[in-house]
């Protein structure tokens, strides 16, 4: 199954919803690494308290 999520297509076995999260953490950790920002950075813009922010 696939999901088109911001234009990026992610694979994924939907079993269980912890799956759907993990691959969700790396889609965004993936994301986060090529805008080249940092934990911080995204919690700064985001307005979500870096604390928050595991990926």
């Amino acid at each position: 199954m696939s999901l088109l999520l911001a234009g990026y297509i992610i694979n994924y076995l939907l079993s269980s919803e912890g799956d759907v999260r993990l691959a969700f953490a790396e889609h965004l950790k993936e994301r986060r690494k090529k805008a080249k920002m940092s934990r911080e950075a995204l919690a700064k813009k985001s307005t979500v308290p870096a604390s928050t922010i595991n990926v």
